[in-house]
């Protein structure tokens, strides 16, 4: 048997080891089987990270990979723990996807696993909620839009400035600020009332609003009141920008959606869940189950990119994936718990306003 020299032998795992690829190329390659539909290539690659560089910084990403595999293909358990071991590693944009797999283990063994009833908060009444937010800060509240006062769910106010009149719409940016929409403006606010309000932009030909959201990009998406026009406003613009107009078009409520998705829209004429990009192209995401029964009329997001929607109706709501899939449902037990506004957490929480005013949690 013929021996090579010592540094061929160098050579030749030098070699080795540069055709290799890295943690980080095996989660890309495994990201681009997943979008290819290709769910079996994607987990194999996600398992060589996790498995072969544990301390990786890719070690999350692949875990939390190899859980959005095994929960679509309805294994609650694996999806369960890769999700947990992902969600440990710093993948905090995979605890909703946690909490839906616990969820749906619990419901194949037998004992329940629903959003369940949902709990009281606080004892304040909202008389018009005009928003649910979710602050950056982790503070959750709703905006009473007839009285213009920010109600925390734990259970204190923050009375914004009553000139700007009764708040049409409001969402909250990255930054903790909430933009509001009242009148014929658009307004920024701190929501410890720290600071006076400012002017933002005019709503122009989008007033009065009728649903505003914030999307990946951190860009203010508003639709008016009718729900025809769609539009964004460009950092420094004097008012938003059409980005859609349709006659048959009626865009109730805006999500955001991960990076690169664009915006929600819960188009109520259609019954339908839409994806718009910034140049107005639009992609039809789901049909909501209700058919011509229901009337959909409130739409929130989590970070994962998963969608609840709210029949005003039947007062039930749905969890939708990225996929159209109805993945979880909340109904009301009576007609006063049927919710009238709606958010979901990074923990797979929902938040909701009930018809007569009360702010409740489901788990």
């Amino acid at each position: 048997m013929k021996v090579l020299p010592a540094a061929a032998v160098l050579a030749c795992t030098a070699v080795l080891q540069a055709a290799a690829p890295t943690p980080a190329d095996l989660l890309a390659r495994a990201r681009g089987a997943e979008l290819a539909g290709k769910g079996t290539e994607a987990a194999q690659d996600a398992t060589r990270v996790v498995v072969e560089a544990p301390a990786s910084d890719a070690a999350a990403g692949a875990a939390a990979l190899l859980g959005r595999v095994r929960l679509r293909e309805g294994d609650f358990g694996e999806a369960a723990w890769w999700l947990e071991r992902a969600v440990a590693g710093g993948a905090l944009d995979a605890a909703p996807l946690r909490a839906l797999a616990v969820r749906g283990l619990l419901r194949a063994q037998g004992m329940g696993g629903t959003w369940g009833t949902a709990q009281d908060v606080v004892g304040t009444e909202v008389k018009r909620p005009a928003a649910l937010l979710r602050l950056p800060s982790g503070t959750r509240a709703v905006l009473d839009g007839k009285s213009a006062t920010l109600i925390s769910f734990a259970g204190d106010g923050t009375r914004l400035p009553t000139e700007i009149g009764e708040v049409q719409a409001a969402t909250a940016r990255p930054d903790g600020k909430l933009v509001v929409a009242a009148g014929e403006q658009l307004f920024l606010m701190d929501p410890q009332g720290k600071e006076p309000p400012g002017p933002l932009a005019a709503l122009g030909r989008f007033a009065p609003a009728g649903a505003i959201a914030v999307d990946a990009a951190g860009e203010i998406w508003i639709a008016d009141r009718k729900g025809t026009r769609l539009g964004r406003l460009p950092s420094g613009a004097p008012e938003p920008v059409l980005v859609l107009e349709s006659k048959t078009l009626r865009a109730e409520a805006l999500a955001p959606l991960p990076p690169g998705r664009g915006i929600a829209v819960l188009d109520t004429r259609a019954g339908t869940l839409l994806s718009v990009d910034p140049d107005g192209t639009v992609h039809p995401m789901a049909s909501l189950p209700w058919g011509e029964r229901g009337r959909p009329a409130a739409l929130a997001a989590d970070p994962a990119g998963q969608l609840a929607v709210l029949d005003e109706k039947s007062g039930e709501v749905v969890l939708v994936d990225g996929e159209g899939n109805v993945r979880d449902r909340l109904a009301p037990v009576s007609d006063r718990e049927a919710p009238v506004a709606i958010a979901l957490g990074p923990d797979g929480s929902l938040d909701l306003v009930t018809g007569d005013g009360r702010l409740r949690r489901a788990p």
